[in-house]
């Protein structure tokens, strides 16, 4: 029994896949992993609690970030990750746990999907990648297989030993119902010669290739800019005169000046108060230097702070001493402005950010990549003064503003820029759909007409036809205008050079669906059912060729199940009953988790008076519908979803009752989403 049991748990066996990367001797220690376990993973968490973190079977710490970013960052393992195309950062928003749990099933597997782990090998020195989940469950069966006195089968009988792989198997689903905690709130303290010995060895494994270059990167906090400015404003603004690609500058609330840096132990203070004040409070500076405030449920925007306080001094390793940490202000909670000379971008992030930043590029940049000649750069403030009217400038303004929903002042921006270029078709595009976001559609539509009116002549097109006029196709289905709608979707379609039209289709036929042109709906639902099931088809080879996830095959699977489903609900529409059975059929075989099929088809049944299948099919619609519930009670689709099923049921007062929960939450369910289509269907022959 233990031979069969060690030959399958094997990292491979668990969905987990070998990576070419160089492992260093010393990488756990780098990495900050304090225990004694074969199997090591590390990752970035976002849920809840931000930054790098390490686990075996049964511990979870806070990682070095500053020997995770050195190691992701290095040539030898950048290019290979590259190569694979594989992003081991997380490019969602971090949220509370209570939000999280909110979401639904699909929404935290979207979200868990994109959380990749790497996992060590430390005995035989290779390092596998695999999703969240896959892990988890790999550790925990791992850790089962080597329980104490395993080796002697007298004293583990069979079934205690099933109950500890089913309790490992069920920890997948456990992980999702609390808040993991850490085994320490602190990582491991290391030296400064750990994180030199891990760059030393990963240079001697580096490709012979010279042409990586590090790039201010998630893991250190930073967030790119619209800010614009000139080569060597900034360096000239604040007196910076060395020779180094990236600079940092934050308020010195110590000094009273602007703390200037490019790496550690390397600094200066500018005098220029007065510029660094107006330079953050210019009008094309001041709307980019936005962020969130994520402590409540529904966010808000908040103006960055630049002014600094002073705190209690943090433990950074990276210092050779608590005077070093002091001359560098270790010990300022502030924002910083974090500068790429080579690539003349501006980034925001923390000054605890800037460190640790400063601490890898220093030990990764070899060479200076800033042009040694360039002309002499116009005084910053002048600069900015004479472009607060220039389109390109203002445009970056109105980008911002959209970005956190400020859609008042993102229309004065770009209505500036049209005053300037009347003719673009860009800045005419962007207002249509800022008017759009306001439910201003009659605006929008003749924004967006003139839009296209000016795409044919523009000397560049930064929007495609097909895009803008998919987007006129929606105003006009939002101002009721169905026939035109349908007509520019149809244009849409013969002009589109995807191979995959699926959403194309799908709006052309909500359009004959709202003007009763059923017959021609079910043509465009067909077609979407093809298309759908082609792209299934795909994803289903690709993973057989190991060439992509799970994920992506079950989001396929999605997608086919919703066209099956809305196949079924046009053919209602049509009164073609045989034809919506078999739909709504295929829809449940496809997406067995699909609510809304199993309700479809329960109340359609029901109606053609074949009680019992009726029945058994609004009970798994229900069943499914109350675990969302059980899984999500705060997540107001959920209880949408158990009204539907309720209307679908003839139930109208636990429907209107779980209507009411949803909108308590927040959930606004549309005419559309309410209409159980099946409960419409005549009574009679099919035909």
């Amino acid at each position: 029994m233990e031979e069969e049991f060690d030959a399958s748990v094997q990292p491979e066996n668990f969905g987990l896949i070998k990576l070419p990367i160089p492992v260093p001797p010393n990488l756990e220690i780098a990495l900050g992993y304090p225990g004694d376990e074969r199997y090591v993973a590390f990752h970035e968490y976002r849920v809840s609690t931000p930054g790098f973190f390490i686990e075996d079977a049964d511990h979870k710490w806070p990682g070095i970030e500053a020997g995770w970013s050195l190691f992701c960052r290095h040539p030898a393992v950048a290019r290979v990750l590259e190569a694979l195309r594989l992003d081991l950062k997380r490019t969602v928003p971090i949220m509370p746990w209570d939000e999280w749990i909110g979401l639904s099933p699909s929404q935290r597997e979207e979200y868990w999907s994109k959380t990749r782990y790497l996992v060590l090998d430390r005995q035989e020195r290779v390092l596998y990648v695999s999703i969240h989940p896959r892990v988890k469950m790999f550790l925990m069966t791992e850790s089962a297989s080597r329980a104490p006195d395993f080796d002697n089968e007298d004293e583990i009988p069979d079934e205690e030993l099933e109950a500890r792989l089913q309790s490992a198997r069920r920890e997948e689903g456990s992980i999702l119902d609390k808040e993991p905690k850490l085994t320490a709130e602190l990582p491991v303290e290391i030296g400064r010669t750990v994180l030199e010995h891990l760059r030393s060895w990963l240079d001697e494994h580096e490709p012979l290739e010279k042409d990586y270059t590090p790039r201010p990167t998630e893991s250190c906090g930073f967030r790119t800019t619209n800010i614009g400015v000139e080569p060597g404003q900034i360096e000239d603004a604040f007196g910076y005169h060395g020779g180094k690609r990236y600079i940092s500058l934050h308020w010195s609330p110590k000094l009273n000046k602007v703390f200037v840096c490019d790496g550690i132990g390397r600094w200066s203070l500018s005098e220029d108060v007065h510029t660094w004040d107006q330079f953050l409070n210019h009008a094309l500076v001041k709307p980019h230097l936005q962020g969130w405030d994520e402590s409540e449920s529904e966010w808000r925007t908040v103006r960055i702070d630049f002014s600094g306080q002073i705190d209690k001094l943090p433990d950074f390793p990276i210092f050779s001493s608590e005077q070093s940490a002091r001359d560098m202000e270790a010990d300022v909670k502030t924002n910083c402005l974090l500068y790429d000379r080579a690539h003349n971008e501006i980034y925001t992030g923390s000054w605890a950010s800037a460190l640790l930043f400063h601490s890898l590029v220093e030990d990764v940049l070899e060479e200076d990549l800033v042009p040694g000649s360039r002309p002499k750069a116009a005084p910053l403030l002048a600069w900015l003064n004479e472009r607060q009217e220039d389109p390109e400038h203002v445009f970056a303004v109105a980008a911002s503003y959209h970005q956190h929903h400020q859609e008042q002042d993102a229309l004065a921006m770009l209505r500036r820029c049209i005053e300037r270029e009347p003719n673009s078709h860009l800045y005419w595009c962007r207002l249509s759909q800022t008017l759009g976001s306001l439910s201003q559609w009659e605006d929008a539509l003749e924004a967006c007409e003139k839009a296209i009116e000016f795409h044919a002549s523009a000397p560049r097109q930064y929007a495609s036809a097909g895009y803008m006029l998919k987007w006129k196709a929606q105003c006009l289905f939002m101002l009721q205008r169905y026939s035109e709608a349908a007509d520019t979707h149809r244009f849409v379609i013969e002009i589109d050079d995807f191979a995959h039209k699926a959403d194309s289709y799908s709006q052309l036929a909500r359009c004959y669906e709202r003007i009763g042109a059923y017959r021609e709906a079910v043509d465009a639902r067909e077609l979407q059912v093809r298309d759908r099931a082609d792209s299934f088809s795909e994803a289903l080879k690709a993973r057989e060729l190991d060439n992509v996830d799970a994920d992506i095959v079950d989001t396929e699977r999605f997608f086919l199940g919703e066209a099956w489903l809305e196949l079924g609900r046009c053919h209602v529409l049509a009164g073609n009953i045989e034809a919506a059975e078999w739909a709504f059929r295929r829809a449940v075989e496809v997406d067995a988790e699909s609510i809304r099929a199993h309700a479809e088809l329960g109340a359609l049944l029901r109606r053609l008076d074949r009680i019992a299948d009726a029945e058994g099919q609004l009970q798994n619609a229900l069943m499914l519908a109350s675990r969302k519930i059980e899984r999500t009670p705060q997540l107001g689709s959920a209880h949408g979803d158990v009204a539907f099923v309720y209307r679908a049921m003839g139930n109208d007062g636990e429907a209107e009752q779980a209507d009411r929960r949803a909108a308590d939450l927040g959930w606004r369910s549309g005419d559309d989403q309410r209409r159980v289509v099946s409960l419409e269907a005549p009574v009679g022959e099919s035909r």
